[in-house]
């Protein structure tokens, strides 16, 4: 029992240290005229697992005043098996709506993985969604991963006489019969990471070109590949969706494969796709590429450094689908087309964009390009990683990838992960998921990480001056629970609006009183001008798990102080009275946190300095008497809003549940 209460103790000073530093921009020009306002609850079934969320906005029917989001996800159907699903929102019903068949998987005995979602239709007529992503076998999960056959896939809602169904695109490379419209190189690889873009194709007729992105092992070595393909109608006999995939890019891979590395040797992974260059006609890639692991195979630590490269396409009729590749900038050497911040940083999970800011030509949008890139990183006794790594944006400046800023973190001792990036009105948005902590479950011995999905956009575009502006609350993020695990935000632009999506991990050991899912569930959400970026809204009311026992009631609406704290003086006895001169206006509940000081047994005792109205009456009921081993010192200070009910401190929340199980009872 000791033991257990010494954990807690410890876990809980850590998880103080660590959401007390928090950098000074942080508290600089926070939006608070507008706020993320969520549509229906959970974008997945109910009790299910989801993860990987792809968002796009557009109107199915043609009609622009049917625009509604569309979310792509994983969702868990028969464990291990997750099925790729699409959903659209009704704004007349309120509710998410499956499109099409069901699941996209060509076998539903497999898992779906990473769904990237694109919209493609003529001008003036409906548009389609596309989904590509990659499927693996199940029986597979209990080998590495570089022995994996996963194959990459792509299918298109079709609206027909039967009603809507998703089709498969491509080539049929199955034999005997089986349906495999694969996209991989080699259909016996791991293939993966697919991402998806969409720009005019003057060749097609006016219908807008869909090019995909994909990474794939190759035979040799372990060595990963970048590789593109563009669809182009076809009306083959084998060719199935009315689209063929033609290869990208020279012969510069393996065995003279059109591959995008700069060294083909090497690991390259996680391609981003994005139009840029006069009327969007330019497709450019960005990806991450790192050396081989030095260790065996099955082990993945010490990981080589990744380092970020880029590409454009440029028409070339003696190469593969008409393009050839070329790296941006020319690469004499890695250092020099490299567009890590720091060279000798790691940096991965790249996402491009392309846009214009105001003044700049709409009809010639740049590149954009968001990452997270490690800036320190070392191990604490136990062994466990700590990682700081930081959020960075740059754009093309026509020679040279140009830094936008400094780091987004809200904090910068902390690990941001998972960017996206995406222009709404000639303005930047970014979002990415910030780790606020972790906590210690003695039951399990495990730790559990909350994190936070922020979202910024760029405040001054000023060269040399740029600066970033939050629009979600600094305490709390776009979560819905701000003590779950908030993660891969996707970004999309809701006519002229910025509409996210992103996955929460909701631990079974903190579920808040009015929600106890039995999975991870994944949301959606409008940035609105009529909702306060606070987390008070509809979006971030977590319910308390309990009411604390010392608390203060009072009839009246008086003025909290920012600072309530107790230190053992004796207690008070009788009830305090005031009668001031005016009626009273409201109810409410205020809730204080005591702090809390080493070699004590007392009974807390909370102070408060209250602006009372008339016939107000303040009732102290002190019921709890903890006490505290010499150990440890904490204090929390809370900043309660006068124009919301304060509720317990973060921390108290989360730990009371540990507190009340390791009571005597």
């Amino acid at each position: 029992m000791e033991r257990r209460t010494k954990a807690i103790a410890l876990s809980l000073a850590v998880c103080l240290v660590s959401l007390a530093l928090v950098p000074g921009w942080a508290d600089g020009p926070v939006s608070r005229t507008e706020g993320f306002e969520r549509d229906g609850f959970t974008v997945n079934d109910n009790d299910t697992n989801a993860f990987s969320p792809a968002v796009a906005f557009g109107s199915l029917s043609g009609d622009p005043y049917d625009s509604q989001p569309l979310v792509a996800f994983e969702q868990v159907s028969n464990d291990p098996a997750t099925d790729i699903l699409v959903k659209s929102f009704s704004y007349t019903t309120g509710a998410w709506d499956r499109r099409g068949a069901g699941s996209l998987n060509l076998d539903r005995s497999h898992i779906g993985e990473r769904p990237a979602l694109a919209l493609v239709g003529r001008v003036g007529a409906g548009v389609a969604p596309w989904v590509a992503f990659n499927e693996v076998r199940p029986d597979q999960m209990a080998v590495p991963r570089y022995f994996w056959d996963s194959q990459v896939f792509v299918r298109r809602l079709v609206q027909d006489g039967t009603g809507e169904h998703w089709s498969v695109v491509g080539q049929n490379r199955g034999a005997g019969g089986r349906l495999l419209p694969s996209l991989n190189m080699d259909l016996g690889q791991n293939a993966a990471n697919a991402a998806l873009a969409v720009g005019p194709a003057p060749d097609q007729g006016g219908e807008r070109a869909v090019w995909v992105a994909w990474d794939e092992d190759t035979r040799s070595n372990r060595q990963r590949q970048v590789y593109v393909r563009r669809a182009a109608p076809s009306d083959a006999p084998a060719v199935l969706g009315g689209y063929r995939w033609d290869l990208v890019g020279q012969p510069r891979g393996p065995g003279g494969v059109p591959s995008l590395n700069v060294n083909p040797s090497r690991l390259a992974e996680h391609p981003t796709l994005a139009f840029a260059g006069q009327n969007g006609v330019e497709s450019w890639v960005v990806w991450q590429e790192s050396e081989l692991p030095l260790a065996n195979p099955r082990i993945t630590d010490p990981t080589p450094i990744a380092r970020l490269y880029s590409a454009r396409a440029v028409p070339d009729a003696s190469t593969g689908g008409g393009y050839r590749w070329e790296t941006q900038p020319t690469c004499p050497t890695d250092a020099a087309c490299a567009l890590n911040r720091n060279f000798q940083n790691h940096a991965v999970n790249p996402r491009l964009t392309a846009g214009s800011l105001a003044g700049e030509d709409p009809n010639q949008p740049t590149p954009w390009v968001v990452w997270q890139e490690t800036v320190y990183e070392t191990r604490d006794i136990n062994f466990v990683p700590i990682r700081y790594s930081h959020i960075f944006v740059s754009r093309w400046d026509g020679a040279r990838w140009r830094a936008v800023g400094g780091p987004l973190n809200v904090a910068l001792d902390t690990e941001a992960t998972n960017p996206d990036i995406r222009f709404v009105d000639h303005v930047p948005y970014v979002a990415w998921s910030e780790e606020k902590g972790k906590v210690y479950d003695p039951r399990t011995r495990r730790y559990f990480r909350f994190a936070y999905v922020y979202v910024a956009r760029l405040a001054d575009a000023t060269l040399g001056r740029e600066r970033w502006e939050l629009v979600t609350n600094v305490n709390c993020g776009a979560n819905f629970v701000p003590y779950w695990a908030g993660d891969r935000p996707a970004l999309a632009d809701a006519d002229g609006s910025v509409y996210l999506a992103w996955q929460e991990s909701g631990l079974e050991i903190f579920p808040p009183a009015d929600y106890n899912p039995r999975g991870q569930p994944v949301f959606a959400a409008r940035l609105a001008a009529d909702r306060p970026a606070g987390c008070n809204t509809a979006l971030n009311t977590p319910t308390p798990f309990v009411t604390p026992t010392t608390r203060a009631t009072r009839t009246a609406s008086p003025t909290l102080p920012s600072t309530a704290t107790a230190n053992p003086p004796p207690l008070p006895t009788g009830t305090p009275t005031a009668t001031p001169s005016s009626s009273p206006t409201s109810t409410r509940l205020a809730t204080a946190t005591p702090t809390l000081s080493a070699t004590r047994t007392a009974t807390p005792t909370v102070t408060t300095t209250p602006t009372l109205s008339p016939t107000s009456t303040l009732t102290f009921t002190p019921t709890v008497t903890p006490t505290f081993t010499p150990t440890w010192t904490a204090t929390v200070t809370r900043s309660p809003s006068p124009s919301a009910t304060a509720t317990p401190t973060l921390l108290y929340r989360l730990y009371l549940p540990y507190i009340n199980a390791t009571r005597p009872r």
